[in-house]
């Protein structure tokens, strides 16, 4: 007995496969599409260009030479009612057949030269059409239903992955849409965070784009997407000290142009309880350093991190004392009642310095309520790390930041605290034992290790023109 096969229906990307191979060829679609012309744009020394997202209009590999289409015969169409039959064995031309022309191929525009929006958005110039299904993979791949550009109102020109977000271009523009698993009040608050920026005449954070209902975000089942304008430029260099300079400057006009803002709706935890955060880290120290001396077939890193275990618990202690003293706890408690917003994601990937040679600050995911010596310390500790704790770096950072605000006596004493915190050392450690294992933490610890005398040696003589001091 002979069963009968089951027909399924191909899956989209299948079915998108097969209709590209089954479209006509290119002259056919040329001809269909300027019927009334002798020609092609080769009539006139021109190429037509195949142009797709993300390829130059004028590219030579996609580029057809005029030849292949002024050679080609013409075939007049006929229409279906004309009543005439066709001949056996015609061309479907000779038919009455009309090719489909194809969506993502259009004729280069005569001596085109890249808008000066493409250029801003750092996409290539020349026209850009649809991809019919091209966009919809991408979104798809990034984990974003293409409803999402629906609830947005936008229509679809290209879509590229990136890391994190997809670079979306639409006729309103180049927007970055991401999906996070953060709450849509903290995306509220986000958006009214960048609103308020804004119109204290601080644009250095992309504007948040508004669904066609007028929210900052399109929420499906538990995962949220919302989407920013494209910022173009490259993560900042920590190693150069004009992009930290840039980026310590933006920092501070960040905390400056956000004092005195009150959400619309509750706003996130707060992070004043700086000697609770380090007080949290500093146990979970001890108990990283208990596991390394514990494990029973010992591996280079847990030799290196015990190596180290010693100065790690000094530091990790004598950075709790600072930051619980007196002073720091006095100033942060007054600090709090006119309060600024803090980054907290003080990154290279989330301060993109752009060709005018300024810093923009990306993804505000954390940003609350809180000191600032906590972004200008991480900051600090990533660019020391970065340039081996050169004295300059830090004077770089101190002074853009000094241009904008000045800062106190009490939030040099909380830096100090911070930066002598073993973070690096704590963090590798961490991932490893609680997250997964990877060669390169090795890497990453040795790094820690070779660099800790100078980093000694630059905590001394931080302290040392400190004007409050902690015995």
């Amino acid at each position: 007995m002979i069963r009968r096969m089951r027909t399924r229906p191909l899956p989209p990307w299948m079915a998108d496969l097969v209709k590209e191979l089954l479209r006509p060829p290119y002259f056919l679609q040329y001809l269909h599409q300027h019927p009334q012309s002798g020609g092609s744009p080769g009539d006139t020394g021109e190429k037509a260009a195949t142009t797709s997202p993300g390829t130059p209009a004028s590219s030579a590999a996609t580029s057809r030479p005029a030849s292949r289409v002024r050679d080609v015969p013409r075939v007049p169409h006929r229409a279906a009612a004309s009543g005439s039959s066709p001949v056996a064995g015609a061309s479907k031309e000779a038919r009455g057949w009309t090719p489909k022309p194809r969506q993502d191929v259009v004729p280069a525009a005569h001596g085109s030269a890249p808008s000066a929006r493409a250029a801003a958005d750092d996409l290539p110039a020349g026209p850009l059409v649809e991809r019919s299904g091209r966009w919809q993979h991408a979104f798809r791949s990034a984990r974003i239903p293409p409803a999402v550009a629906k609830a947005y109102g936008w229509t679809v020109q290209s879509a590229e992955v990136g890391a994190g977000v997809v670079r979306v271009r639409t006729k309103r523009g180049v927007f970055a849409l991401k999906r996070t698993d953060i709450p849509p009040d903290r995306v509220r608050f986000m958006h009214e965070l960048t609103q308020h920026l804004n119109a204290d005449g601080f644009d250095a954070v992309p504007a948040y784009a508004l669904t066609k209902s007028g929210d900052p975000f399109v929420q499906r089942g538990q995962a949220v997407y919302y989407a920013t304008r494209w910022v173009a430029g490259n993560p900042v260099n920590f190693s150069s000290l004009p992009q930290v300079e840039a980026a310590a400057a933006a920092l501070a006009r960040l905390h400056e142009s956000s004092r005195g803002f009150e959400p619309d709706r509750e706003s996130p935890a707060w992070a004043f309880d700086v000697a609770d955060l380090t007080r949290r880290r500093a146990e979970d120290l001890r108990t990283l350093l208990v596991r390394a001396e514990a494990a029973r077939s010992q591996d280079g890193f847990d030799e290196t991190l015990l190596r180290l275990a010693p100065q790690l618990r000094k530091d990790a202690e004598r950075s709790l004392r600072i930051l619980e003293s007196s002073p720091c706890q006095a100033f942060l408690k007054e600090d709090a009642e006119l309060p600024g917003v803090c980054h907290l994601d003080v990154i290279p990937s989330n301060l993109v310095f752009t060709p005018g040679k300024r810093v923009v600050l990306l993804d505000l995911d954390l940003a609350t309520y809180a000191p600032r010596v906590l972004d200008l310390g991480h900051l600090l500790r990533r660019v020391l790390q970065a340039q081996n704790w050169r004295h300059e770096a830090a004077y770089t950072c101190f002074s853009a930041y000094h241009q904008v605000r000045p800062l106190s006596a009490e939030e040099y004493l909380l830096i100090h605290g911070l930066l002598v915190f073993p973070y690096r050392a704590w963090r590798v450690a961490y991932t490893r034992y609680r997250l997964f294992r990877d060669p390169a933490q090795l890497d990453e610890l040795r790094a820690f290790a070779e660099q800790e005398p100078r980093r000694q040696a630059f905590l001394e003589a931080y302290e040392n023109q400190l004007q409050l001091r902690v015995p």
